[in-house]
């Protein structure tokens, strides 16, 4: 007997999230072996350091524009008198207890897991890293690199410089949000070696009752209201 399937991602999400996810792919490949020439630096040297770069912008084209896709998307749900989307990815106080819940529960201290909403308090980490470092920090500190002659005259050249240093060592501390991301979503033992959501935007509802016991009430009240 097959499991009734409950949708966790509209198709227009899936989307946007298989942009950012090949637009962040893209940007490590080519943007942070610059960082580390000496060990790394053949990869841009396979197709040249100029290709490299324009691809570099493609990608960071696709990552702003998913941003904002999500960005009109909550307000357009906001202003139609929605507030379900945003309330499930802000953080709140119930995702500091789930936290600490969750750290007792993993050193034996609880019997049980807690019980989570939609996203759970390490998915939020996720969401808020990518959406601050990825889509703010590095869009913005991006741009401004981007065009420097531009920005060279609008600030100084000590400015731009220290931009440019942001901007490299964020990357990395993106593409540690990242990793995080990748474990929680397709290496637990639950999911691996991927989770397919991230393709079909459903999950069955035994999963969806083990793994998000409160947004499973919240759907079957909704049903039987």
């Amino acid at each position: 007997m097959s499991q009734k399937m409950i949708e966790r991602f509209s198709q227009p999400q899936i989307g946007a999230h298989a942009i950012a996810a090949l637009s962040i792919m893209t940007l490590y490949l080519t943007g942070i072996p610059l960082l580390f020439p000496n060990e790394l630096g053949w990869i841009p040297e396979l197709i040249g350091l100029t290709k490299s770069m324009f691809i570099h912008r493609i990608a960071a084209i696709g990552l702003i524009g998913s941003a904002i896709y999500y960005l009109v998307y909550f307000v357009l749900q906001l202003t139609s008198g929605n507030s379900n989307p945003l309330k499930n990815v802000l953080p709140g106080v119930h995702d500091v207890k789930d936290a600490i819940a969750d750290m007792m529960y993993a050193f034996g201290m609880k019997k049980e897991k807690p019980a989570y909403r939609k996203y759970n308090w390490l998915e939020k980490v996720d969401i808020f890293s990518v959406a601050i470092f990825d889509a703010v920090i590095m869009g913005i500190t991006g741009i401004v690199l981007w065009t420097p002659w531009i920005s060279l005259s609008i600030m100084s050249k000590s400015t731009v410089l220290v931009l440019k240093e942001i901007h490299g060592g964020f990357a990395i501390l993106s593409l540690c949000g990242i990793l995080l991301h990748f474990y929680v979503v397709h290496l637990t033992p639950s999911r691996f070696p991927m989770d397919k959501t991230m393709f079909t935007g459903k999950m069955d509802e035994h999963e969806v009752l083990h793994e998000y016991k409160l947004w499973h009430d919240e759907i079957t009240q909704g049903d039987t209201k």
